[in-house]
């Protein structure tokens, strides 16, 4: 058991700093005052075949200002900043197994809306490396319903539009005129509380809405990043699906551990795709 654990963590670790050369980066400003801070509760299905018990559910938090704004995993960005501004921080993730393992667990993605102008800056990390690149600010084109629902006590409106190769449905909330929303959804009269696409391979639902008078929407990064484009990294995201980046690392003789004794994935991830899947598949 005690050496599973430490083979976990060495892979963890290197999931986190493999690509790190020289001084890492440590950067962090502040964009714009915040008006809104929205927790969500975002569910993926992981097999489509087998929704109902492969999925993954994460807390992710949308900071808006007046033109800019970020969505994250507040608790990943808290870890890594502490993991680089203190060793003692990130030594004692390594001398708690659990810690490690919950840290390592987040989603590492960032998305920064209108930044830089007119632009969204992604940030994203996967075959043990961490990647950044931009694209033009596109909104989807909605078609607004007369449908309605409650939403964390707002009115909230339907509406339905065709982005990035799935039909999705969100319900926006006239009373917040901000017209955002999360992931790289937006564009609507109104802060978007719940989305889903009409497949049901991923949805967002609004489980907090928080004044944020006082606070920032801030740019942040703390690695070393790789630039791709958005179609590249789709394909090569793809690609790693049907990678086992343990077996990759204990291949390479790292740790001296015993590769007979690390067990394969079963099978290939064929069951699963992105949020966007306007790219070309195999």
């Amino acid at each position: 058991m005690n050496a599973i654990r430490i083979y976990i963590c060495m892979v963890m670790l290197c999931l986190t700093l493999t690509n790190a050369v020289g001084e890492i980066i440590h950067e962090e400003e502040r964009l714009e005052p915040a008006l809104v801070a929205v927790k969500y509760n975002r569910r993926v299905v992981l097999d489509t075949l087998d929704a109902d018990n492969r999925f993954r559910n994460d807390i992710l938090t949308l900071k808006c200002g007046k033109t800019q704004s970020a969505f994250y995993s507040t608790e990943r960005r808290t870890a890594d900043s502490l993991s680089h501004k203190s060793d003692e921080y990130f030594y004692a993730q390594l001398n708690d197994f659990n810690l490690f393992k919950h840290n390592a667990n987040l989603d590492k993605s960032a998305i920064f809306k209108n930044y830089p102008m007119g632009k969204i800056t992604v940030h994203q990390r996967y075959d043990r490396e961490s990647w950044v690149y931009t694209e033009d600010f596109e909104t989807p084109v909605w078609t607004v319903t007369d449908s309605v629902a409650n939403v964390l006590d707002y009115q909230c409106v339907m509406a339905v539009s065709d982005f990035r190769g799935r039909r999705w449905i969100a319900w926006f909330a006239p009373e917040l005129p901000i017209s955002n929303g999360p992931w790289k959804l937006g564009g609507l009269p109104g802060l978007i509380l719940k989305a889903e696409d009409s497949k049901g391979h991923y949805s967002y639902e609004a489980i907090e809405v928080a004044d944020a008078k006082g606070g920032y929407v801030e740019f942040f990064n703390y690695d070393d990043r790789l630039t791709t484009k958005r179609i590249a990294s789709l394909r090569h995201q793809r690609k790693c699906l049907n990678k086992n980046i343990g077996e990759q690392i204990i291949a390479s003789g790292a740790y001296g551990i015993d590769p007979t004794k690390v067990k394969p994935r079963k099978e290939p991830r064929k069951n699963y795709d992105f949020e966007e899947t306007d790219y070309p598949h195999e």
